[in-house]
């Protein structure tokens, strides 16, 4: 039965297009560069916008034996995809489904041996929906005023109040507020972030307009301020910004 399974799992990636990436582990190099991955982006992501297979070619490591052991799946809506080794050295993903938007790129780490030492996890690598022009989107930003609680809906399947981005192209997201009419945004400072975010607020529409540049050049997060009563409330949970790429 496995054989047969097996069979049919190769006969379907020879009739889609393969997607190549390369792992490298270079033991000399400082902790936090040890693992590098060689795409056509140069950065640690593939654009997935239907049924994929990957191969996966390790250098200077060998993946983790067993069923199922090599990658582990970080997103929380991602899937767990079939996949197989061909070799220590080499392993075939079969993406059947792309992420269902740009902001919820699936999310993937690898498991490897190295010389003297086992189990070793890589940096995590992203899966992404080409953004296809798409140059902006609006999500529903909900503050529960009995409880303190935020909330962010309408923008598909996010992790708490994480928006992940890879910011190939300029975005722009626009968070409205919906709320008791007695919270709005705080006019002078609605959000914490980076200088690079520029934003414009709409007091009369409880919509807070937040553009982020093409390729910022640090990881950074941002946080929502409210004027409730006469208490100026923040989030506790930051907007990730650059997720998937950048140096920072």
């Amino acid at each position: 039965m496995l054989a047969e399974v097996l069979q049919q799992f190769s006969s379907t990636f020879t009739d889609l297009a393969t997607k190549e990436l390369k792992l490298t582990y270079t033991a000399g190099n400082p902790p936090g560069s040890q693992f590098t991955f060689d795409t056509p982006t140069g950065q640690p992501y593939l654009f997935i916008d239907e049924e994929t297979p990957i191969v996966v070619k390790l250098q200077n490591a060998t993946f983790v034996p067993g069923d199922d052991k090599q990658i582990t799946w970080i997103s929380p809506t991602a899937p767990v995809f079939p996949s197989h080794l061909d070799s220590e050295n080499q392993l075939h993903i079969h993406i059947t489904d792309a992420p269902s938007h740009y902001f919820t790129p699936w999310i993937l780490s690898f498991n490897v041996n190295v010389e003297g030492a086992n189990g070793v996890t890589s940096p995590t690598f992203s899966l992404v929906l080409p953004p296809d022009g798409e140059a902006s989107i609006k999500v529903n930003l909900q503050y529960a005023i009995n409880t303190g609680v935020f909330t962010l809906a309408s923008a598909g399947s996010l992790a708490n109040l994480s928006i992940l981005t890879n910011n190939i192209t300029p975005f722009d997201v626009t968070f409205h507020l919906v709320a008791d009419p007695t919270v709005t945004f705080d006019p002078t400072t609605p959000l914490l972030g980076p200088s690079w975010l520029s934003y414009a607020l709409n007091i009369a529409t409880q919509e807070l307009t937040v553009s982020i540049p093409e390729n910022p050049d640090k990881f950074a997060s941002l946080r929502f301020v409210l004027d409730v009563g006469s208490v100026r409330v923040t989030s506790p949970d930051p907007i990730i910004v650059n997720a998937t790429i950048g140096d920072g």
